[in-house]
């Protein structure tokens, strides 16, 4: 993804309080960071923290639905260029919820049938359905569509959109897309605001196209990326190669993600920004974007511009001198964790834009 292309995701994902995104494996590893992500997130709004039960069973439900289908005895079959997801995303006061998933073609039908019927049901409706499901087993589990399904309808209180992509004769891409309300949300925004599911497609075609493996965009207060950097160091484990390069990896993204935190522009204490890591042609690539306050946007252009024309000898020797002048407050501490990623990194390439009293600065780093 080139810094053109970041900056468009950045900008038209800016009506957004938080995106979460993960593609990849599952396991409850997994899934337990997905859903402590998104309640940090959660904490920094409060006009969905009484959703907040209800979206971290919803996304255990959604785990399981991919998990049920990840672990069919077709999965070593070659899937073209896509893998399963996960989303979370939070846009005035509505909190949506996607999972993408691979399913056997001959299952299409019974899932389209089974969520057809929830989706024309009242709550009580959907309540004496669940009912007769655990006395009778009316809706079987086979093909991901049960009683998992029918709470999921209850616990939304809307109806749950799905779609199919045909991947070949045998498989298709299963997306299933779900929304929760706050209270104070108006039938204005609602309108004018909707994410569809469509949208989310074409999220996920983005996010494919770069080997995106997460995704995130929201606050990045200390507390808030915390469970990434935990998700980074232990449950990408199948990504590397070697211990040093996950090392490396975590250590520049800490570095990156603590910059975010400290030294991004500020707004209701809320440090707002995105990161994504992927992985192309044997590299990992961290790509970032976060607003700056304008008065240190000029000072850290400068300093960007003197580091990234050194060679790895000068940076060694730039970290070593401002290492032995000792701290000299946040700005030396935030400079020395610059030069220690252009040191550790394989490239390393930035832009500034101005946007207002702030700049938008992206970078993106090779590894």
């Amino acid at each position: 993804m080139d810094s053109d292309k970041l900056i468009r995701l950045f900008n038209d994902l800016l009506q957004d309080d938080l995106i979460f995104a993960y593609s990849g494996s599952f396991s409850d590893a997994i899934t337990g960071m997905i859903i402590e992500i998104s309640e940090q997130n959660i904490e920094s709004h409060g006009n969905l923290i009484k959703l907040k039960k209800k979206i971290s069973f919803l996304m255990a439900e959604c785990y399981q639905n991919i998990v049920r289908h990840g672990s069919n005895p077709h999965k070593s079959l070659k899937f073209p260029t896509k893998s399963s997801a996960f989303f979370s995303r939070s846009r005035h006061g509505v909190f949506y919820i996607t999972s993408v998933n691979f399913v056997l073609n001959e299952y299409k039908n019974g899932i389209s049938e089974k969520l057809d019927r929830v989706n024309v049901l009242s709550q009580d409706e959907l309540k004496e359905l669940s009912r007769e499901v655990l006395l009778k087993g009316e809706l079987s589990e086979k093909g991901g569509a049960g009683l998992g399904i029918i709470e999921m309808a209850r616990k939304t209180g809307n109806k749950l959109d799905y779609l199919f992509e045909k991947v070949n004769d045998k498989l298709s891409l299963f997306y299933l897309h779900m929304r929760l309300r706050s209270e104070n949300e108006t039938g204005g925004e609602r309108q004018n605001n909707e994410i569809s599911i469509g949208e989310m497609k074409q999220m996920h075609d983005i996010l494919n196209s770069d080997n995106v493996l997460i995704m995130h965009k929201g606050d990045f207060s200390r507390v808030s990326v915390l469970p990434v950097i935990q998700m980074i160091e232990n449950n990408l484990k199948d990504q590397f190669d070697t211990t040093r390069e996950k090392q490396r990896l975590f250590h520049i993204s800490v570095e990156i993600l603590q910059n975010i935190s400290k030294h991004g522009y500020k707004k209701n204490n809320e440090s707002e920004g995105m990161f994504m890591l992927g992985k192309q042609n044997g590299h990992f690539i961290i790509h970032t974007v976060n607003f700056i306050e304008k008065a240190g946007a000029e000072s850290l252009d400068r300093y960007l511009s003197e580091l990234t024309k050194m060679s790895k000898t000068e940076l060694d020797s730039r970290y070593k001198m401002q290492l032995r002048s000792g701290p000299g407050g946040e700005s030396n501490n935030a400079g020395l964790g610059l030069i220690d990623v252009l040191r550790e990194c394989h490239s390393y390439h930035y832009e500034m834009i101005e946007d207002g009293e702030k700049y938008k600065f992206s970078q993106i780093i090779v590894i």
